[in-house]
């Protein structure tokens, strides 16, 4: 059942940190504007934390960047991002940690930073 959730909206273009409301969890099309992309991906970044990327951000000839350290890794992401949690079956719902803690973790790149894509395998034993 879709319903309204509030997410963090990281954007480099603006440089800012912000709350927003998405109206359909199950629309993503909603993302997909909020995004300003037509692919997104969704990446785990522990606990049930998950971001919501451009899927193509890293192919864009002209970008804007944002780093986000934690503890245990640091990660350059390319584009938008919306921070938002996971329901544990799936879903995505409420971003339901402190806006603070979060601004603490990003950093955004300067313009004309540019990042290379590149792909990793990982093998499973």
């Amino acid at each position: 059942m879709s319903k309204s959730i509030e997410v963090i909206v990281v954007d480099p273009f603006a440089e800012t940190i912000t709350k927003k409301e998405i109206s359909d969890n199950e629309s993503p099309e909603e993302f997909s504007k909020m995004l300003n992309c037509d692919a997104f991906d969704v990446v785990r970044l522990g606990d049930d934390v998950i971001m919501y990327i451009d899927d193509n951000g890293l192919l864009h000839e002209t970008n804007r960047y944002f780093k986000l350290e934690s503890e245990t890794a640091s990660y350059t992401y390319a584009g938008i991002g919306i921070l938002a949690c996971d329901d544990g079956e799936g879903g995505t719902v409420s971003f339901d940690k402190d806006i603070k803690n979060v601004e603490k973790l990003i950093e955004f790149m300067p313009e004309g930073h540019k990042e290379e894509p590149f792909m990793k395998f990982v093998t499973i034993n």
